[in-house]
């Protein structure tokens, strides 16, 4: 069932991408959180204690950056799923294309198949432009944010000449300038660790999936079975008969399913094989021919 109602290019893009970015990527991002929020609380700190009256500024802008900062979110986290679900059927049909490049020749819809894949590029990338344009209008808005506090420094610096040194005040200019790169930084990298999240909320959505009818879930039971399937095995090649002839496939009233909710694929077939014999499969396109080679692998019988 699982193969049957999940496209190829879906699973590759869960096992591929999204695993990767589980991985490799996700780890990376968090230390860079952690890294860039303690340094740009350290420089708003070290600020405040050059200059006191910034602490007055700091409510204001702690809003405006929290405000800013759940917005983006709200929005990247949906861009960041829409280009990872659009970027599924890429793979699918890139590997159908493959397939059926002889199918495609024959009926020459090489340009049809073209065009079907470059809209499905397009769409992918319309995504991943609208996940660009997000960034840029919150770097935009959190410059604004680092140039008040960068004034603010400033235009106390000169207020405050004579009372505060002028090491702390360059020290703590030089940490306002910072600031911009910095804080723009953080806020991006937790927006960045949170789009990720949803690689590891759609492999997730793989592991919670109920086990199918006559698959076993421990591991436990899949030796337990593998065992009793190896047993069963030989005794039946110990018990069989040596005689070819002897030797027959039957199917009696077979009926076969993809899913529980589903029609029956086949209904009320019935088969005997002598063994031995060669046989081919012949009929119209939907008849059963598919589901018939495949009913011991995928259907439930």
């Amino acid at each position: 069932q699982f193969f049957v109602s999940n496209p190829t290019g879906r699973i590759l893009n869960r096992f591929a991408r999204d695993q990767n970015q589980a991985d490799e990527q996700l780890p990376v991002t968090l230390f860079a959180v952690l890294d860039i929020s303690l340094l740009s609380c350290s420089a708003i700190l070290l600020i405040c204690i050059a200059f006191p009256y910034m602490v007055a500024l700091l409510p204001p802008l702690g809003y405006a950056f929290i405000y800013l900062r759940r917005k983006f979110l709200r929005t990247s986290r949906e861009l960041k799923r829409w280009e990872a679900i659009s970027r599924s059927p890429i793979y699918s049909d890139f590997s159908a294309t493959l397939d059926g490049l002889i199918t495609l020749r024959a009926y020459k819809l090489q340009d049809k198949a073209s065009r079907r894949f470059q809209n499905q590029v397009d769409m992918n990338g319309r995504a991943w432009f609208s996940f660009l344009l997000c960034s840029r209008w919150l770097g935009f808005r959190l410059d604004l944010e680092s140039s008040i506090v960068l004034i603010f420094s400033a235009y106390l610096a000169v207020l405050l000449r004579g009372t505060v040194s002028l090491g702390l005040i360059g020290f703590a200019l030089v940490y306002a300038m910072n600031l911009a790169g910095s804080l723009q930084w953080a806020v991006r990298q937790s927006a960045e660790a949170e789009t990720q999240m949803t690689s590891v909320e759609r492999i997730n959505s793989y592991a919670e999936l109920p086990p199918e009818v006559g698959y076993s879930s421990t591991l436990a039971h899949v030796q337990d079975n593998g065992e009793r399937s190896a047993s069963r095995q030989n005794q039946d090649i110990m018990s069989s008969s040596p005689n070819a002839d002897l030797d027959h496939l039957i199917l009696q009233d077979l009926t076969v399913t993809y899913r529980q909710e589903l029609n029956p694929v086949l209904q009320g077939l019935s088969l005997n094989i002598p063994g031995g014999s060669k046989v081919g499969i012949c009929g119209r396109t939907g008849c059963g021919k598919s589901s018939l080679l495949s009913l011991l692998r995928l259907n439930i019988v």
